[in-house]
């Protein structure tokens, strides 16, 4: 305890009581010194604590695939997407055929209210997509099957180290109808050869896909990194023909080229995908494989995406037919699952 007093001198006199006995001190210039050094390191310490935690690392952004036909689960970039592809697909000996894709993917929003989250976690792993696609051709124009696909994804816990990694995969019934232009459409020449592995585009009739599954991780610290394998099993019932017992396969990578950080955050993306379709059966048909090697450049602007696409066979016409097209992507941003 400590009681101020006063003296006939000028120097102040601090009486301190200690254990019931009374001492008198009189305070010295060091001992201002040191409090005056102990307010500033006091003063000090906030600032010096927040150089040594250095800055947060930043929030990248997936790499999308080439063949954006499937969502990315927990690495999904949006909840909502509304996307769309302006192609030309042209070959040496064929006119070219200027194509749209239209395309809808629509899951379950992440909501930071507790109540909210809890009653639409048990919808938070399924995924919905529509597609379709428009040409011009020489001939006038077409429109190509509608897709519907209906996915569940699984996120693989025990290698999801947020907010830098995520693996799962994933499970999707896909629908696809014939063209809606018409039972007795047949594609252009080069819609046949460079969409030759989406076979409802490539010929004209129903494709059913039970069970198409894959599995993704993605890396996305600063730097994005995304890997995939995938396969699917096809039943491919054609306008004219026998039906077809297909199988489908895709292997798909990416990365940036930069650090993503707080003052440029639009870092380049590439992925490459190659994509493969065997037909197993088809009555007296012989086994026949079709494949796509595609490129994709992509660039963020906030929530739209811009991604520039090449594609080419390998295998039918190596080299002669190929596109080239521009993805334009629009969605609100996910936040990573809790």
């Amino acid at each position: 305890m400590t009681l101020p007093m006063r003296t006939s001198a000028s120097t102040p006199i601090t009486t301190v009581i200690v254990f019931g006995k009374v001492r008198r001190t009189t305070p010295s210039r060091s001992g201002f010194a040191i409090a005056l050094l102990f307010a500033i390191a006091l003063l000090r310490a906030p600032f010096a604590h927040a150089d040594t935690q250095g800055d947060a690392i930043p929030q990248a952004t997936p790499v999308l695939a080439v063949d954006d036909t499937r969502a990315h689960g927990p690495s999904a970039r949006n909840w909502l997407d509304l996307e769309l592809d302006a192609k030309v697909l042209s070959g040496v000996h064929d006119d070219s055929v200027f194509a749209l894709t239209e395309q809808l993917s629509l899951g379950a929003p992440t909501f930071r209210d507790r109540d909210v989250h809890d009653i639409l976690r048990l919808f938070e792993p399924y995924q919905l997509r529509i597609r379709s696609a428009t040409f011009r051709g020489p001939d006038g124009w077409d429109q190509g099957p509608l897709t519907v696909g209906m996915q569940r994804y699984f996120p693989i816990d025990h290698v999801a180290f947020l907010p830098l990694a995520y693996a799962h995969f994933g499970v999707e019934t896909v629908v696809s109808t014939p063209w809606l232009s018409g039972r007795h459409v047949i594609p252009p020449t080069a819609v046949r050869i460079v969409d030759a592995v989406d076979t409802e585009l490539a010929q004209n009739g129903w494709s059913l896909r039970p069970v198409s599954g894959y599995v993704r991780a993605d890396f996305l610290a600063c730097r994005s990194f995304f890997g995939e394998l995938g396969a699917a099993p096809e039943l491919f019932v054609p306008a004219s023909g026998p039906d077809e017992y297909d199988a489908r396969f895709h292997v798909a990578f990416g990365w940036s080229f930069g650090c993503v950080d707080r003052i440029v955050p639009r870092r380049p993306k590439l992925s490459v995908e190659y994509r493969g379709r065997v037909r197993l059966h088809a009555d007296d048909l012989p086994i026949r494989y079709r494949d796509s090697l595609g490129v994709g450049l992509q660039v963020d602007f906030g929530p739209l995406v811009v991604q520039i696409l090449a594609s080419t066979d390998l295998v039918e016409q190596p080299l002669s037919y190929g596109m080239l097209g521009v993805r334009l992507q629009l969605g609100p941003a996910k936040d990573p699952p809790p």
